[in-house]
């Protein structure tokens, strides 16, 4: 189950990015803020969820986060996740019948 509980970490981080969107208010380019003021660093992390459309690029360095895309992106993550479970149990499974 390395996979899964390798992914809380991630899956946290990428939760706390989202939540100081949210908190920020800046969800659509009227209202989008620069990183500092949201308090988001502009790391590998977050530069994946901006290739993923959950965060945009608006006017001169500022963000903000596309609520249809991030639901979108937790949805995938999920079932990411879900399958990886899956996955792993089924080779455990699998394992253990051989060896028997």
């Amino acid at each position: 189950m390395t996979g899964a509980t390798g992914a809380v970490p991630i899956i946290r981080k990428q939760d706390r990015i989202m939540r100081a969107f949210d908190a920020a208010r800046a969800l659509d380019s009227k209202s989008a803020k620069p990183l500092s003021e949201i308090g988001v660093r502009n790391s590998f992390l977050f530069q994946r969820m901006v290739r993923r459309d959950v965060f945009v690029a608006a006017a001169a360095g500022a963000y903000y986060m596309d609520r249809a895309a991030a639901e979108r992106f937790r949805r995938s993550r999920r079932l990411r996740v879900i399958i990886g479970t899956i996955a792993v149990l089924g080779v455990g499974i699998l394992f253990a019948w051989l060896a028997f």
